[in-house]
């Protein structure tokens, strides 16, 4: 039977599951979060492949039965499409994707290439390159990569011949993107299973909301995960309880929510112990209820240390409205967070 195993630096972690593991698919993607994609490309180049790399001890063992990913084309737009599996990423003699362990052809469907493997493939330790390869017919489309923000750096791998990519290229971090690939994985995992985290210890003021505290779900199960159910109980022994629930829900493995913990009312400051005891997953009751522990310090007041950013300007600056601009964006972004000072010279409003 599969053991999630988990380490969390400055926090306390627990894994969650209601049921014994039994043989499930899960769904698998950097995307866990399910966000829209936006589509790239490279201008006049009509020849694509593309990786994402799997390499997660938690799902050596498991195998990868197929995959998908959004694409903006259709099945009459290509000459060709296949998904593949390899140990690494390489390529021929002739500058042509190699991949190493199987090669499937592939298919486009309600705005989706997808892949079935003939026989799944066993995740190792080393783990494992998944991909898609594509030929356009035309280069009437320049911008067929669904991309989704970054999530992680080894989720946006590109080869492309005759452009900068060339050669394997891994360009996750360089573009801030990932591949929105949605990997199916069957293994002894249990169908409904969550990781929560929450900080080993926090400051906050009196009259702070929810005094900064933020409770962590990540979803480890075959299902998706809409709600949990928990007991917050502070020193005193006074408590809580409350179902929170996950808006969107948690669709794939990893897909990860960040919510305000409930406390119960603390009127005084002073340093509190936290007790959370985690007891159901989707209405469905653990058989053994998980506990979360941590200190909470609650001071009458904490100074609020902002950022000084400083600006040197003047109307006569050609330049300078970037300046303007940039303030204005972190004061709608930031509010009161940061505090913004324009020194001018050289006009009516001069100060220095």
């Amino acid at each position: 039977m599969k053991k999630f195993l988990l380490s969390l630096v400055a926090g306390i972690a627990v894994a969650l599951t209601p049921a014994v593991n039994a043989t499930e698919t899960i769904s698998f993607s950097y995307n866990a979060n399910n966000d829209e994609p936006t589509y790239e490309g490279i201008q006049g180049i009509t020849d694509y492949d593309i990786a994402i790399l799997i390499r997660d001890t938690n799902l050596a063992g498991s195998k990868i039965k197929g995959f998908k990913v959004p694409v903006n084309f259709t099945a009459a737009d290509v000459k060709s499409m296949s998904g593949w599996l390899s140990v690494t990423l390489r390529l021929d003699a002739d500058g042509n994707n190699n991949p190493g362990i199987c090669t499937q052809a592939a298919s486009i469907a309600d705005g989706f290439l997808s892949v079935t493997f003939d026989e799944p493939y066993e995740i190792t330790k080393t783990g494992v390159y998944v991909g898609y390869s594509f030929s356009l017919n035309s280069t009437s489309i320049s911008d067929p990569l669904s991309c989704t923000p970054i999530s992680n750096t080894n989720a946006f791998y590109i080869h492309s011949a005759n452009t900068a990519y060339a050669k394997w290229t891994n360009v996750a971090r360089d573009l801030g993107m990932n591949v929105p690939m949605v990997v199916y994985i069957e293994g002894d995992f249990p169908a409904l299973s969550v990781n929560c985290t929450m900080p080993a210890e926090s400051n906050a003021a009196l009259g702070d909301e929810n005094f900064g505290i933020r409770l962590t779900i990540i979803n480890n199960g075959a299902n998706p995960v809409t709600s949990v159910g928990y007991t917050t109980t502070t020193t005193g022994d006074k408590s809580v309880s409350t179902v929170t629930e996950v808006n969107p829900p948690l669709e794939y493995y990893n897909g990860t929510a960040t919510v305000n913990l409930a406390l119960p009312e603390i009127t005084s400051s002073g340093s509190y112990n936290l007790n959370v005891n985690v007891t159901t997953i989707n209405g469905t009751t653990l058989a053994t209820p998980f506990n979360l522990s941590g200190t909470l310090n609650v001071a009458s007041h904490v100074v609020t240390r902002r950022p000084l950013v400083e600006e040197y300007t003047g109307l006569w600056c050609g330049w300078c409205p970037r300046g303007y601009v940039a303030m204005e964006d972190m004061s709608a972004a930031y509010g009161h967070e940061f505090v913004g000072l324009a020194y001018h010279n050289g006009d009516e409003m001069a100060t220095v």
